[in-house]
């Protein structure tokens, strides 16, 4: 598939009404795939197809379980295909081919690699002035088996990809295999060869093949992908700056609130923040708002009194369950941008654009600020799993802005 293909199909989300599927989309032959807010797209084609590959990965990985009821019933059968494994086995194809068994003989001949403890016991050796003679030896023969039965499910596996996802890598198609799906026989012939390998290649690959033969019962193995994203991508970013920022365990963060009536104590929802940050002591309670400001400078298009109080609540809390500590508490939003375009004067993936308060607070503590920092969505999306030099960024910026 050629570059200008690969451009002609992808495209960012504006962020406006209707604008907002991030994801996959195909009908009638016609692929769109729709990056989030703030997405540097690659000039070439090895880079868009990438781009790509992380987009589905992200997509696979962050669950939508804040979703509206309605949107997860819409997109959880395809959103739960195994994205990952298809990609895996596709990687395996196009770098080795057709994936096939070494099948060990052992033969009579006259010549080979020998095999000295089967030939001493199945053959008769002639004896001589000289010693014992063996006129025919026992070798080893290993050839590759291309219809072994791994063979064929690898085969099977190597179908359902191309058709899921196979145009991200070539216009061509491939034979759909004669092998008859059996979901029992293929999960025990691959499970059976994963624990007879140690190498780590085969290992991976049969993981993938795994997950594919598992999903069967949720797709049709000659149909592609129609739709594959959300509607939704803010419980994405969230998810994202959590997992790249936070802490694991942050209950005791959540403001509580209960109704006290005149026979019983009611327990009400409590708030929760998307992310708590701690580092030596400090306290970061960061807001994660995929709002449009990193991609338009509007201002209109930054969070609100209600988001702004809330941050404040969470900071007041935070000051209360340690109380007798001195420890320092700050604010943040985070939204996506793409540093790239250097809309906001600087290349850097991190930027801050100022501060939020309220009128009704004296705002003489940290948390009555609550930092914009701007985050390259593009890095974010590569790089969640790795922010340790990153964080460090976030809570310099976060500290210079509001102190």
């Amino acid at each position: 598939m050629n570059n200008a293909e690969l451009i002609d199909m992808c495209e960012t989300v504006s962020g406006r009404d209707g604008d907002t599927f991030v994801g996959i989309r195909i009908a009638d032959g016609n692929i769109r795939v729709r990056f989030p807010l703030g997405y540097e797209l690659g000039k070439d084609s090895d880079v868009l197809r990438k781009d790509i590959i992380v987009l589905l990965k992200v997509l696979e990985t962050f669950d939508y379980r804040k979703q509206a009821a309605d949107q997860r019933e819409a997109h959880e059968g395809e959103n739960s295909l195994p994205i990952s494994a298809y990609l895996g086995v596709l990687q395996y194809y196009f770098t080795f081919g057709t994936y096939s068994e070494t099948e060990v003989r052992y033969h009579k001949a006259q010549k080979g690699k020998i095999n000295w403890t089967k030939t001493v016991k199945r053959e008769k050796p002639h004896f001589t002035d000289s010693g014992a003679v063996y006129l025919n030896f026992i070798v080893k023969d290993s050839r590759a088996n291309k219809d072994s039965l791994i063979a064929q499910i690898f085969k099977y596996c190597v179908y359902v990809s191309f058709q899921k996802i196979g145009w991200l890598y070539t216009k061509s198609s491939y034979p759909k295999p004669a092998v008859r799906f059996n979901q029992k026989n293929f999960s025990a012939a691959v499970k059976k060869a994963m624990n007879e390998t140690f190498n780590d290649t085969k290992r991976r690959l049969f993981s993938d093949m795994l997950k594919i033969i598992n999903s069967a019962d949720n797709t049709d193995a000659d149909a592609g992908i129609k739709t594959y994203g959300t509607d939704s991508f803010q419980y994405v970013w969230e998810q994202m700056i959590d997992r790249a920022f936070g802490i694991k365990n942050k209950e005791k963060y959540f403001p509580k609130s209960s109704w006290v009536l005149n026979d019983c104590r009611k327990q009400n929802q409590c708030l929760e923040p998307d992310t708590v940050m701690l580092y030596n002591g400090e306290v970061y309670i960061l807001d994660a708002k995929y709002y449009r400001y990193g991609c338009t400078k509007i201002p209109a298009h930054l969070p609100e009194t209600s988001s702004i109080q809330k941050q404040i609540t969470y900071g007041e809390f935070a000051e209360k369950i340690d109380e007798n500590s001195s420890n320092e508490i700050f604010n943040a939003f985070i939204m996506p941008f793409c540093s790239a375009e250097e809309l906001f004067g600087s290349p850097e993936i991190l930027q801050s654009i100022g501060y939020a308060e309220s009128d009704w607070r004296a705002g003489s503590l940290h948390y009555d600020r609550i930092a914009g920092i701007l985050l390259d969505t593009k890095f974010i999306m590569k790089n969640y799993l790795h922010c340790e030099k990153i964080a460090g960024m976030l809570r310099t910026a976060i500290k210079d802005t509001v102190i």
